[in-house]
């Protein structure tokens, strides 16, 4: 197997870096970031459930670790409400490339 050699200057390296945050600014943070997650795999097309179990397992490390801080019911609180006010459309929706197409929003 090939060894790498050390090298600062390499591009690829993760670096983490402590950021000094207020409380508020982490709990900002925090949230943002439950959001996020929630969004990009909505957009995949995961179901809420299996989102919701995503949160609930350790090998998703940042979701498992913010469940585990935060709560099962306040993380669904975060997906029911993602769900409950937005509206997933599909691309290969004919009609919605129609509406699009045409510059009008979606019914």
């Amino acid at each position: 197997m090939a060894e790498k050699h050390f090298d600062p200057e390499d591009p690829f390296t993760l670096n983490g870096h402590a950021v000094a945050l207020t409380a508020a600014e982490a709990e900002e943070h925090t949230l943002e970031m439950i959001d996020t997650i929630i969004h990009e795999f909505a957009m995949l097309g995961w179901p809420r459930e299996m989102i919701l179990g995503m949160f609930k397992k350790p090998f998703y490390r940042m979701p498992y670790m913010i469940c585990r801080e935060k709560g099962e019911g306040f993380i669904r609180d975060r997906v029911n409400r993602f769900f409950g006010t937005r509206v997933l459309i599909s691309l290969e929706d004919k009609n919605c490339n129609e509406t699009c197409q045409s510059g009008q929003n979606p019914p």
